[in-house]
């Protein structure tokens, strides 16, 4: 399961898109793989969750800039740049010319 589908079905959105405020002491158990670790890579504003939701993050509960608790707030409408690089030119820039 990724990321994404492991907090989908903790937070539970509703049909709106929006979710209750998941804290990040619920990253336990079967959740230990969404700990934010280096800043929350699946949480991003470039994640894949990010393409098809609003995500939000609360600071606010303790000190420093750590991330407390994380919800979504509906649907993302903005079309997202995808910053990947296509399959056949990683495999040209593979070959090696003799």
């Amino acid at each position: 399961m990724t990321k994404t589908e492991l907090f989908l079905e903790l937070a539970k959105p509703n049909k709106k898109g929006v979710s209750r405020w998941v804290g990040v002491t619920e990253f336990v158990g079967e959740y230990k793989d969404l700990q934010l670790g280096n800043g929350g890579s699946w949480c991003r504003k470039s994640s894949s969750l990010a393409k098809h939701y609003v995500i939000e993050s609360d600071k606010s509960l303790t000190k420093g800039n750590s991330i407390d608790r994380i919800r979504l707030n509906g649907f993302n409408i903005e079309k997202s740049f995808n910053q990947t690089i296509r399959q056949d030119i990683k495999t040209i820039t593979k070959i090696k010319i003799v």
